[in-house]
């Protein structure tokens, strides 16, 4: 598991949702850092699940990576 620093800003995720009632807006964006180190070489897969904190889960992916 990685965990992500959350509350960075991200104003085009507004623009992708204009209706969301997010009172957080523009500071719903994210960064994590994969550590590629110990993976083997080849296809990878991520997926992403977001917690919004009051108990509600959204899962994005799956999104596949290559260790060469």
């Amino acid at each position: 598991n990685v965990r992500a620093d959350a509350g960075l800003p991200a104003p085009h995720v507004f623009q992708q949702w204009p209706n969301s009632g997010d009172p957080r807006h523009p500071y719903v964006g994210f960064r994590a850092t994969l550590a590629s180190t110990g993976l083997a070489r080849g296809r990878h897969r991520i997926d992403l699940l977001v917690d919004d904190g009051h108990g509600m889960q959204r899962r994005f992916g799956p999104r596949w990576f290559v260790i060469e």
